[in-house]
């Protein structure tokens, strides 16, 4: 009588099916990340940034000559709701008299969002007081860039504001 010897079968090893685990998982979540980054791009960019290189020493002079100007902004923000309120632009010469029969623009700007951003001509309402009626659509940051002229003379100034449920916080 022959005996006869039954081989044990081999086990597959699992280590490999470890693997490409992990590396399908990484795939995933890679391209997860991409989509979000791709689809959240607020599109901000410099435009004409070689331009805008070229002319920075007159930049820089504008600068100056506005310093030389001395005239100096107050602004104030006054929500009515939630979204709506009034700009208040108090304008004043070297000699803190007030600046008056200047043409007052003031540009409300969303920095991380495209299509919200409004252009307004401020009305003077008293001696160097300069006033207009705005919209926020949206909550959270918000430049108002103040651009004045007068005769030949320019100034701008910049302010940030945060806008949270119908409060102004700087």
């Amino acid at each position: 009588m022959a005996m006869t010897m039954e081989q044990p079968k081999k086990k597959r090893s699992i280590i490999p099916y470890y693997f490409v685990a992990f590396f399908l998982t990484v795939l995933v979540a890679n391209i997860i990340l991409v989509y979000i980054a791709l689809s959240s791009w607020t599109g901000l960019e410099t435009k004409n940034h070689y331009v805008k290189g070229l002319n920075y020493n007159e930049a820089l002079q504008g600068a100056a000559q506005q310093e030389a100007l001395g005239w100096d902004s107050q602004i104030r923000l006054e929500l009515s709701d939630k979204s709506n309120g009034a700009v208040t632009v108090k304008l004043t010469e070297k000699d803190s008299s007030p600046l008056t029969g200047a043409n007052v623009v003031l540009k409300v700007i969303r920095p991380t969002h495209h299509g919200h951003d409004q252009t307004l001509n401020m009305a003077e309402i008293a001696p160097g007081n300069y006033q207009v009626k705005v919209a926020f659509p949206l909550e959270g940051n918000w430049d108002l860039k103040q651009i004045v002229v007068k005769g030949e003379d320019a100034y701008q100034s910049v302010t940030r504001v945060f806008i949270q449920d119908g409060k102004v916080m700087r």
